[in-house]
């Protein structure tokens, strides 16, 4: 019956997993979500992994500048110690950005 019922909705494309997945994408990306972090969360909602990297695919973020405005803005300050520094790598891992970007992220930063 429930299957009945989406196949249905489907039909008439008042239910579409490609439109959900877009959606959801642009809301984590200006939540300042990476990639990793988008992914696991569509994944887990059972979404197909494809319909997540065409959606991220069709955004084209840039991961560099999202992810340096994410930490600018949370952390105005440079890190006082390493411990600091490491929380903050940390709080991008947690955000889905992947070691190579944060570490980008953490040389911008220093520069400044």
């Amino acid at each position: 019956m429930v299957q009945q019922v989406l196949g249905d909705l489907q039909q008439r494309g008042w239910q579409s997993d490609e439109r959900f997945a877009e959606s959801r994408v642009r809301h984590r990306l200006a939540a300042g979500w990476g990639a990793r972090r988008i992914r696991q969360e569509l994944s887990h909602l059972g979404l197909a992994r494809e319909l997540v990297d065409q959606a991220l695919s069709r955004e084209q973020p840039d991961w560099l500048a999202q992810a340096l405005a994410l930490y600018r803005r949370r952390y105005p300050q440079p890190p006082q110690d390493a411990r600091e520094r490491q929380r903050r790598m940390q709080f991008l891992a947690r955000r889905g950005y992947d070691y190579s970007l944060i570490q980008q992220v953490m040389q911008q930063a220093d520069e400044q």
